[in-house]
C-alpha cells in the first residue's frame, strides 16, 4: 500500500509508503486526509492505512519540480499508460516489461527517452534490435514527463485527479 502526501496546502508532493506515512502522522508531522480500507496492527493498537496524509508545515517543492518525474520502471508504466507502445495492447504490472529502443548491448541506456513499456510479445520479436532492423515503429516517441504530468498520474493512482480537477490525456 501506497500513501499519497500532500503539502500543507494541498499540492501532492510525493507518494511514500503506509509505514512512512504512519510515522509522520504519529510524530504528528502530518495529519490524516483518508485511508485505506485495510488496517494495519501493531503489537498493541490497530491503525487504519493511510491512503492520502497532509504535512502540517509548508515544504517548498520547486526545486524538485523542475527536475521533473523520477526515472523508474512503474514510472515508465505509467506515462505509457500500460499500453505497449507497438502494438497498443493494454497490460498490467504484471504484463508490461520494458524496452529499450536502441538496445543496452548497442550503448542504449535506461532513460527516459530510451524506454518504453512493451508487452512480452513484441519484447521478444524487437529483441535486440533497433527499430529499423525489427522493423517495428513507436507509437509515441518516448520523453521524460513534466513534474506537472508526474503528479497527474500520482493523483490518477490514488482517484483523487478529478478532486484537483486535473484533466489527464
Amino acid at each position: 500500500m501506497r500513501t499519497l502526501v500532500l503539502n500543507a496546502s494541498y499540492e501532492p508532493i510525493d507518494v511514500v509508503t503506509w509505514q512512512r506515512a504512519i510515522t509522520l502522522v504519529m510524530k504528528e508531522k502530518a495529519e490524516m486526509i483518508s485511508s485505506h480500507v485495510t488496517k494495519v496492527r501493531s503489537v498493541s493498537r490497530s491503525f487504519s492505512a493511510p491512503k492520502v496524509i497532509r504535512l502540517k508545515r509548508y515544504i517548498s517543492v520547486i526545486k524538485s519540480l523542475h527536475q521533473g518525474a523520477p526515472y523508474s520502471r512503474i514510472n515508465v508504466f505509467k506515462r505509457d499508460r500500460f499500453q505497449c507502445q507497438y502494438c497498443a495492447k493494454q497490460l498490467n504490472a504484471k504484463s508490461a516489461t520494458i524496452d529499450h529502443v536502441v538496445p543496452q548491448s548497442k550503448g542504449g541506456g535506461d532513460t527516459w527517452e530510451n524506454t518504453v513499456c512493451c508487452c512480452e510479445q513484441c519484447n521478444r520479436k524487437k529483441g535486440n534490435h533497433t527499430l529499423d532492423q525489427a522493423k517495428m515503429v513507436l507509437i509515441a516517441k518516448p520523453k521524460r514527463p513534466s513534474a506537472f504530468t508526474y503528479i497527474l498520474n500520482q493523483l490518477e493512482e490514488f482517484g483523487l485527479n478529478e478532486l484537483f480537477g486535473a484533466a489527464h490525456s
